[in-house]
């Protein structure tokens, strides 16, 4: 880690203690990600990671890394799930920020000779792709400057993008398959999972977010480094700290672990043994 490595701040939800106060007062919300829907494609997302290293990007799918985080602390996938704050729509940034989301991304061993040591799974919510595109074009620009086997790279990296659900048909628009970042990728990297339009925008779009985006203009910046109390993130925080709990709970796994059996990973020997290590912690 390099002297100047500045990481966005997130409460980590596991520390109840730490949360002290921000938590007072009981939670009147709606337990949405109890919903069918959600806990479906937090197991469908589950079945395209391939057992690699997950990294949800950016805030939208922050409850699913929540989620899932409680559900699995006790499995052997625990270790793998992380929350990667990178906010890139155009492939702008000064050298200054640029050399510090590199800082940034080796700290999380996401730099060119990471990933080809070790496979990474990168998980968002989609709708024309540029903040994937970007980030593999960055690491594609690295590769070339470090003298990195862009190769060794390439075929250690899956995307999963989480879609808005439309009716399928021949003429379908599939945002990968216009994306010339993608296409540099293994014609089997990118996996989708579709999810109903509401709580897709609800996601994407409308959900309160326990930290700011963190996009070229605050990268580097000292002051992301530091928790900020606003009534908007508060909020946030108090249900995030709620799903997390709920994945926790022998009722949500077992919800997720039946979920599970719904996806295309029962035909991988790695994603049964993790049911059934959900399964067990279950009770």
């Amino acid at each position: 880690m390099s002297p100047g490595h500045v990481e966005p701040f997130r409460w980590n939800l596991a520390r109840r203690e730490q949360l002290g106060r921000l938590l007072a007062g009981a939670f009147d919300g709606d337990p949405w990600w109890c919903d069918d829907e959600f806990q479906l494609c937090c197991a469908r997302i589950l079945a395209h990671t391939e057992g690699h290293r997950v990294f949800f990007v950016g805030r939208s799918l922050e409850s699913a890394f929540d989620y899932l985080s409680g559900a699995l602390c006790d499995t052997s996938a625990a270790d793998r799930l992380n929350l990667f704050l990178f906010s890139m729509r155009y492939r702008s940034a000064t050298p200054t920020a640029l050399a510090a989301m590199r800082d940034y991304m080796r700290a999380l061993h996401l730099d060119p000779r990471g990933v080809a040591r070790s496979a990474v799974a990168f998980v968002d919510v989609v709708w024309s792709g540029e903040t994937f595109s970007n980030l593999v074009g960055l690491l594609r620009d690295w590769c070339d400057e470090e003298e990195t086997d862009w190769h060794a790279v390439r075929r250690n990296i899956r995307i999963v993008g989480v879609t808005q659900r439309t009716k399928t048909s021949p003429k379908t628009w599939r945002w990968h398959q216009h994306s010339d970042a993608m296409a540099m990728l293994p014609a089997d990297a990118v996996k989708n999972v579709s999810l109903e339009p509401r709580m897709w925008s609800y996601l994407g779009n409308h959900q309160p977010k326990i930290t700011g985006s963190y996009d070229p203009r605050r990268w580097g910046d000292d002051d992301v480094a530091h928790p900020d109390h606003n009534e908007k993130q508060v909020t946030a925080l108090q249900e995030a700290w709620h799903i997390f709990e709920d994945g926790r709970t022998p009722a949500g796994r077992s919800r997720l672990a039946a979920m599970m059996t719904k996806t295309s990973g029962m035909q991988h020997a790695w994603f049964r043994r993790l049911l059934t290590e959900v399964k067990q912690s279950a009770g």
